[in-house]
């Protein structure tokens, strides 16, 4: 496995054999799900405007061999994003070692449940230029020692390349629409403002907006905690509560997600959560996508999570409960669930050993 102290860190946080100023990039995103089709969509437009620093062709990983030929044809993902068409630069491939062998910048855009298992794969096919990578995907882990590990650190750990964020309100079928929209960017060598240009080139458009950002492990547990607080209004909608109600759990998840990160990330800067990680990301989450819309089916059924994630979400992944679960443990190895009676209800109610009702008297209590 190869070592991050192998990659040649300057002093000056930059990687002497892939300097971002250096000639033109090579770009794979890995995950075809609908978030890794919007972002394709859109790096594949973004590389032809900069020719001069992106190789045009942009590789496009698809694990399921009959899609990839699907999207190669028809240039649709008629499983997840079906309302658009990638550009010809953007090649679908199934082989991970043809997506990452020569590749100068990795976009992971795959569920966070299956982080570990894809760098496990990459590892020995990584370029030999030491690419960067960037982390689209929004979960979090339990370390071996009971902690918490970030996508982004256990990237850096497994591969030992340098890791960025992107995270932001970006539901994808309106990114892939071209809707305006905007998101938070970590540059993953932070004092490199090469690396800053050619990252703002790869990702910006006249619609889609990036803000960098330094505060990472913010930014990245903003992206996670805001499934959780979706849940907890998804649930209040089943339940059949208005907009205070709603606006009252809002209220609970903001203050619980910077009280989290008070705990696991005391260097955290407050105005984070105002950037659109943050507070946009919650509220675009709270109002729409797949786990607000999962857990009022789960209201109104007796199904389980995992029933309804299969029948509504027609093969999408759910980040929310899983990183509800990972929350409650995390919180419950330092004793702290007390403090967090919000998060801890919304992991009870999904596993279904708590009445969903008892959601409003875990609002009340938190303070």
């Amino acid at each position: 496995m190869k070592l991050l102290s192998e990659r040649h860190i300057t002093t000056d946080n930059t990687l002497e054999t892939n300097e971002c100023s250096k000639a033109r990039k090579r770009v794979s995103v890995l995950g075809a799900g609908a978030w890794g089709t919007a972002i394709a969509n859109l790096i594949g437009h973004n590389v032809v405007r900069n020719k001069h620093l992106f190789h045009e062709e942009v590789v496009f990983y698809v694990r399921d061999e009959s899609l990839r030929l699907i999207i190669e044809k028809t240039r649709q993902n008629i499983r997840y994003l079906s309302a658009i068409k990638l550009p010809l630069n953007v090649r679908p491939v199934a082989a991970l070692s043809e997506a990452v062998s020569e590749s100068d910048v990795l976009i992971f855009v795959i569920p966070h449940q299956y982080i570990q298992e894809l760098c496990l794969a990459i590892n020995d096919c990584i370029s030999s230029r030491n690419p960067i990578g960037i982390s689209l995907s929004k979960g979090l882990h339990i370390d071996s020692a009971g902690g918490l590990e970030l996508n982004s650190q256990i990237i850096n750990r497994m591969l030992g390349i340098q890791v960025g964020v992107l995270s932001g309100a970006n539901i994808a079928i309106e990114v892939g629409l071209n809707q305006y929209s905007e998101a938070t960017l970590v540059n993953p060598l932070p004092d490199d403002t090469h690396c800053q240009q050619l990252l703002r080139s790869l990702f910006e458009s006249k619609h889609f907006k990036v803000s960098f950002c330094r505060d990472g492990p913010t930014v990245e547990m903003c992206g996670a905690l805001k499934n959780v607080v979706a849940i907890g209004c998804g649930l209040i909608d089943g339940l059949g509560y208005g907009m205070n109600t709603k606006a009252a759990a809002l209220s609970c998840g903001v203050r619980e997600m910077i009280r989290f990160v008070e705990v696991f990330h005391p260097k955290y800067e407050l105005k984070t959560f105002f950037e659109n990680c943050g507070i946009g990301d919650i509220i675009a989450s709270s109002f729409g996508g797949r786990n607000r819309k999962v857990s009022e089916a789960l209201i109104k059924s007796n199904k389980t999570i995992e029933m309804l994630e299969k029948q509504l979400l027609k093969g999408q992944k759910l980040q929310g409960p899983q990183t509800a679960h990972v929350v409650y443990e995390l919180l419950k190895h330092k004793q702290l669930l007390n403090k967090f009676p919000f998060f801890a209800a919304i992991h009870e109610i999904c596993i279904r050993t708590l009445d969903p009702k008892d959601l409003i008297q875990a609002i009340k209590s938190s303070q």
